[in-house]
């Protein structure tokens, strides 16, 4: 999220939750970013889609978690 969410020159906050429940865990996490315009949310989650191809991204982040 770190290298998506927020650009160079600004700053922001990223937050993580955990609540158990039983034997389910949510995990919840949130940021103060720019966010994602609809064309790239649309594909977030599928593997190796990534907006930083050659920056590091590999596009496996959000379809691992999603899939956990």
């Amino acid at each position: 999220a770190q290298i998506h969410a927020f650009s160079d020159d600004q700053p922001g906050h990223m937050w993580v939750g955990a609540q158990s429940s039983g034997d389910s865990l949510l995990l919840r996490f949130s940021d103060d970013g720019r966010g994602m315009p609809e064309e790239v949310a649309a594909h977030a989650f599928d593997p190796f889609f990534t907006t930083k191809r050659g920056s590091g991204g590999s596009g496996l982040g959000l379809h691992v978690v999603h899939n956990l």
